[in-house]
C-alpha cells in the first residue's frame, strides 16, 4: 500500500518528528484511501483557542491537533510542509534539546 511506503520514507527522512497515520471518522459511500487517512503531529499540539464558561471567566483550551490530509497524489508532501514549518522544526529542536538533557544526567 502506498501509505507505508510514504511513511517509511518520510521517517527516514525525519526521523526526530513524531508523526502517525490516524484514521478519520468514516461518512457514508465509499471512500479512497487520501479520503480515510490522516496524518497527526505529535509535535505540535493544535490550536489554543480562548474558550469562554462565563462572560467574565475566559480560559485557555486545547483543540484536537491539526489534521493534515495526505496529497497530492499517492504522497504525503502537504504533509511534508508542516514540517519543514519554522515553528515545528523549532518544536522538535525544543523536545530534542530536553530529552538530551535528561538523558546526560542518568
Amino acid at each position: 500500500m502506498w501509505i507505508a511506503l510514504a511513511l517509511r520514507d518520510l521517517r527516514t527522512r525525519y526521523p526526530a518528528d513524531r508523526f502517525n497515520v490516524v484514521e478519520r471518522l468514516p461518512v457514508s459511500g465509499p471512500q479512497t484511501a487520501r479520503e480515510i487517512w490522516r496524518l497527526k503531529c505529535a509535535d505540535c499540539p493544535g490550536k489554543v483557542r480562548l474558550k469562554s464558561e462565563w462572560p467574565q471567566v475566559r480560559r485557555r483550551v486545547l483543540t484536537n491537533a491539526q489534521l493534515y490530509i495526505p496529497g497530492p497524489g499517492d504522497s504525503f508532501g502537504n504533509f511534508e510542509v508542516h514540517l519543514r514549518n519554522r515553528l515545528h522544526r523549532a518544536r522538535v529542536t525544543a523536545r530534542m534539546e530536553l530529552l538530551m538533557r535528561v538523558r546526560s544526567k542518568l
